[in-house]
């Protein structure tokens, strides 16, 4: 295999990885924010807006309206 081609398939695994990250790690948030029974805020809202929004809370930060 020649240069090129290792820089194709590095090309390949740097793309899937950045696809698939973000990706796995939402499904992870959505099933762990979904399961839990403790707080409503992160069964309730969407997963980026109720985890955030929550942990402005947790902070005691004032949150604002998204």
């Amino acid at each position: 295999m020649g240069l090129t081609d290792y820089l194709v398939v590095g090309l390949f695994i740097f793309v899937a990885l950045i696809i698939l990250v973000p990706v796995m790690l939402f499904i992870y948030l959505y099933m762990k924010d979904d399961k839990q029974k403790q707080h409503s805020i992160l069964r309730n809202f969407p997963v980026i807006e109720g985890s955030l929004f929550y942990r402005a809370y947790w902070t005691r930060v004032e949150a604002v309206s998204i």
